[in-house]
């Protein structure tokens, strides 16, 4: 495309944007009247292109209408989300992950179909999917109001031998299903991680004994979740603990509560996979 349809691309990224010829001037440091003769024919000059980019959070090539290409595809996706505030930073990367998993499918997405756009049809209790199961890997995407996350596997050779690779995996599950372990686990995630506490906090908050607690903690700290230190106050010693959080506990937790209430409502599934999850 020409550098003359410029200004065309740049009226209708600030109309998509719904900002105004006003907005546009004030971000890149120009008056109002000469957004307006860009937007009717005119260029704006060069060393104006990297602001009017930012503003839009787009490539400069997206100004002239080409399309990311191959070797700055990377590029332009890392930048749209360096560009977006701490804030909205992990919503703008989910609704990238919701691109990329419709292009599993082989299909695109259209104009406004975002996840944002489409949680807003769902109740505030409706939880929806999103999978794809081919033979090169596989993907599972909560998208509704209750429960957003995505996993994704890619096919990977030996992956049986390589989960058992002297991982005891019924050891884990046996002390998890030790109701006051699991309670232990539950609270202390739902507490701030940077706070110390002593075994009394268990014994207050769950109804255990004071060796149920140490022995609840001698489990947590097995699996890396707290660890303890010993102080010296008014001449005698204290054994307090801190609790060290980790992202895997979460997604183990998301990922069985839909092992155990099996998902019904996808909006997007594809399957076609023969293949042996474990080889």
């Amino acid at each position: 495309m020409s550098i003359q349809n410029i200004g065309a691309n740049i009226a209708k990224m600030r109309k998509t944007k719904g900002a105004t010829q006003e907005e546009l001037a004030k971000a890149v440091g120009v008056s109002a009247q000469a957004v307006s003769k860009w937007e009717n024919g005119g260029v704006p000059d060069a060393e104006l292109f990297p602001a009017i980019a930012d503003f839009f959070e787009v490539t400069i090539d997206s100004l002239f209408g080409r399309e990311v290409s191959e070797k700055n595809l990377e590029e332009a996706l890392a930048k749209k989300i360096i560009q977006t505030s701490d804030d909205q930073r992990m919503d703008a990367f989910f609704e990238l992950l919701w691109v990329m998993e419709r292009g599993l499918y082989g299909i695109g997405t259209d104009e406004g179909d975002t996840i944002a756009a489409r949680r807003q049809e769902f109740s505030d209790d409706e939880q929806r999917y999103s999978s794809v199961m081919q033979n090169t890997g596989y993907t599972h995407m909560g998208i509704g109001n209750q429960r957003r996350f995505f996993f994704m596997m890619p096919e990977q050779e030996n992956l049986s031998h390589h989960l058992a690779d002297d991982a005891d995996y019924c050891a884990l599950f046996r002390d998890l299903a030790e109701e006051d372990v699991f309670r232990a686990f539950m609270f202390l995630y739902k507490r701030a991680a940077d706070k110390s506490f002593t075994e009394q906090l268990l014994v207050k908050s769950l109804g255990v004994t004071e060796e149920r607690a140490l022995q609840i903690i001698a489990v947590m700290t097995k699996y890396g979740h707290i660890w303890g230190q010993t102080l010296e106050l008014d001449d005698r010693e204290i054994k307090v603990y801190r609790f060290r959080p980790q992202p895997y506990f979460v997604g183990l937790l998301v990922l069985a509560h839909d092992m155990i209430r099996t998902p019904g409502c996808y909006d997007c599934y594809a399957g076609g996979r023969n293949k042996p999850y474990l080889t």
